[in-house]
């Protein structure tokens, strides 16, 4: 099935907004991270660590979100709509370009550790977004068929 996907300019600002918190974690110097995590009392190590796999955690859910939100009713049947592998894949791209960028950092590199975290992060985000829209829409469905009336 053949679905189109229309995306309003405002509804790509939370996803345009998380890609620039990460891009700008991304080329942001080491100093300025750790000065970043002592605000907080948060090892840097573990800013790092985790730090990639929520913000791309976020990023797969919120572009599940929008994704679904565009998508006609019948095309989210599935539990994965078919365009939930292109947003993957693209958001795959996007953490293998993030972490292209820290070539240019005077004092960062690259680590195939951390795309794993954004990988990891992305798909678990997808997966549960879809997750939870699909039961969403089966509570809403049932509710549907059975008419229950909660007003007296």
């Amino acid at each position: 099935m053949i679905t189109t996907c229309t995306l309003r300019k405002r509804d790509a600002l939370p996803i345009l907004a998380i890609a620039i918190v990460i891009i700008f974690g991304v080329v942001c110097p080491s100093n300025y991270l750790i000065m970043f995590a002592n605000m907080f009392n948060i090892e840097s190590p573990t800013l790092s660590d985790y730090g990639h796999f929520i913000l791309f955690f976020i990023l797969g859910v919120v572009s599940i979100r929008q994704l679904y939100a565009r998508l006609s009713i019948h095309a989210t049947d599935s539990l994965f709509p078919s365009c939930s592998f292109l947003v993957f894949s693209g958001l795959v791209l996007f953490a293998c370009l993030t972490e292209a960028l820290q070539f240019f950092t005077f004092d960062r590199t690259p680590n195939f550790s951390d795309l794993l975290r954004d990988g990891i992060g992305i798909g678990l985000g997808i997966v549960l977004a879809c997750f939870v829209k699909k039961q969403l829409y089966i509570q809403a469905l049932i509710r549907s068929l059975t008419k229950i009336d909660t007003t007296k």
